[in-house]
């Protein structure tokens, strides 16, 4: 059995200029990242934006492995 998912994290934790939106797979306890991706903080003020941005990134990619992977 296989579990892919996805992370978002900030590239600075106090000042965010990105997020950083990781995607792996877990198969029998070790975790491989397959794909990563950054998203450029363009406006301080419109952090949620990016934010929804990175999270669906996240979303798609896990599906379209998750399609693969199953069929």
């Amino acid at each position: 059995m296989c579990i892919i998912y996805y992370t978002v994290n900030p590239y600075s934790e106090s000042d965010p200029k990105s997020f950083i939106v990781r995607v792996f797979k877990d198969e029998e306890g070790e975790a491989r990242c397959l794909k990563t991706a950054s998203f450029p903080v363009r406006r301080p003020d419109c952090l949620s934006k990016i934010i929804n941005e990175a999270n669906e990134f996240g979303r798609l990619s896990v599906k379209e492995m998750m399609d693969k992977a199953f069929t």
